[in-house]
C-alpha cells in the first residue's frame, strides 16, 4: 500500500489515533524535552473484565481472524506505535497470543468459535536496547484497566487507569502528579465531534494541499506491521528480530 501510494503520489494517513490524547501528547514533550534521559523499561497493560454470566460476544471482525481481528492488532497497534512515537524504532519483538473466551454467537445466535485472540503478551526491546513489555487481556473476570509506565536514566512518567500522569525526576524519591495541558488542535480540528480525528483530517489535506509528508502515515503503520508480524513469528520460534526498514523513517 506504501509503495502503491508513493509510486502515484498519493497523500495518505494512518488512523493511530492514540498519539493525539492529552496524556500521550504530553509525554510526547516531556521525552523529547529530556525528561526521561535515556529510556530503560516501557510497560502498558490492559486488563478488561467479562464477568461470568454474561452472554458471549457477538462473532465480529474482532474476533474473526481472516478479518483482521484479534486485539494485538486492534489494540496492541496503537501501543506499538505509540512506543516507537516516543521513543523510535523496535528492534525486536516476540509474544505469545491466545483466545480465552473462544465461545461467540454467530448472526443466527448459535454458538460458533473465535479465531482471533483476545489476550496477548508482546516483549521486545527497541535500537537503543530499552525493554518494552505490552500485556492486554481481555477475558478476564474482573480488570485493573490501563497502566503505563516508562522508566529512564533520569526520570520516570506514570500513567494510571484515570488517564493522569505522575512523574518522577533524577532526584524524587516518590511520583507526584502533573497537570496535563489541553491539546491545542488547528481550528477545523478542534471544532470537529472528536478532535483526534478531527486532526488526522487536517493532516490528510494539508499533505494533499501542499505535497508535504504527514505522521502518521502509512510507513508508521508498515513500522507496527512489521512488529505485530515478529510477535506471530516469535510465538513458535521466539525472540525474532524486525527486518531491516525498507527506507528511512
Amino acid at each position: 500500500m506504501l509503495d502503491a501510494a508513493e509510486r502515484n503520489r498519493v497523500a495518505h494517513i494512518s488512523a493511530f489515533t492514540m498519539r493525539f490524547f492529552p496524556h500521550t501528547m504530553h509525554i510526547k514533550r516531556l521525552v523529547d524535552e529530556g525528561f526521561v534521559g535515556e529510556v530503560r523499561h516501557i510497560s502498558i497493560e490492559q486488563w478488561a473484565g467479562w464477568p461470568a454470566g454474561m452472554p458471549p460476544r457477538p462473532r465480529t471482525w474482532l474476533n474473526d481472524a481472516e478479518l483482521g481481528g484479534g486485539y494485538l492488532g486492534a489494540m496492541g497497534s496503537h501501543y506499538i506505535d505509540l512506543v516507537r512515537y516516543w521513543f523510535g524504532e523496535w528492534a525486536t519483538a516476540t509474544g505469545q497470543l491466545r483466545t480465552w473466551n473462544p465461545d461467540v454467537l454467530d448472526e443466527q445466535g448459535q454458538l460458533t468459535k473465535a479465531t482471533a485472540d483476545d489476550g496477548f503478551a508482546v516483549l521486545g526491546t527497541l535500537e537503543n536496547g530499552a525493554i518494552v513489555t505490552i500485556q492486554l487481556g481481555f477475558g478476564n473476570r474482573a480488570g485493573t484497566g490501563f497502566q503505563l509506565e516508562i522508566y529512564g536514566s533520569a526520570g520516570s512518567i506514570v500513567v494510571d487507569n484515570d488517564l493522569k500522569i505522575r512523574v518522577a525526576g533524577p532526584h524524587d524519591r516518590d511520583l507526584q502528579p502533573i497537570d496535563i495541558p489541553d491539546p491545542v488542535f488547528p481550528e477545523m480540528a478542534a471544532r470537529s465531534a472528536v478532535p483526534r480525528f478531527g486532526l488526522l483530517v487536517h493532516k490528510l489535506i494539508n499533505a494533499i494541499e501542499t505535497g508535504t509528508p504527514e505522521h502518521p502515515n502509512l510507513l508508521d503503520a508498515l513500522r507496527c506491521q512489521e512488529v505485530i508480524d515478529a510477535v506471530h513469528r516469535g510465538q513458535s520460534t521466539g525472540l525474532a528480530p524486525i527486518r531491516a526498514p525498507l527506507r528511512a523513517p
